[in-house]
């Protein structure tokens, strides 16, 4: 029986050493896209930056993206197209503005 390849893009999660001096050092978090030999360091939105090169790479966006730090799933499998067009999906009431007129007029 023949295994159905892996079709997600896999896009991997790690921290590299950052030494400040001799003594003391950070981690500078680090995604990796072996697929499409893509790498990626530093603070922020990282992961969406990668993920813009993979649309420019005209790289099908119905394709799942699974983001894993060693082998834990981090983040749900999500389409390409849904991490590059987000919906905001919040529930009214946890939205900042609604927040504020609840607390102004309790």
């Amino acid at each position: 029986m023949e295994e159905k390849p892996n079709t997600n893009i896999l896009i991997e999660l790690g921290l590299r050493k950052k030494w400040r001096n001799k003594a003391e050092w950070q981690g500078l978090p680090t995604v990796t896209c072996e697929e499409f030999n893509l790498y990626r360091e530093g603070y922020g939105w990282i992961i969406k930056s990668i993920l813009n090169d993979l649309a420019t790479e005209n790289v099908d966006i119905n394709r799942l993206v699974e983001v894993r730090r060693a082998d834990t799933l981090v983040f749900n499998l999500r389409s390409l197209y849904s991490w590059l067009n987000p919906t905001n999906n919040q529930p009214e009431h946890l939205k900042k503005e609604n927040w504020n007129k609840e607390n102004k007029n309790g």
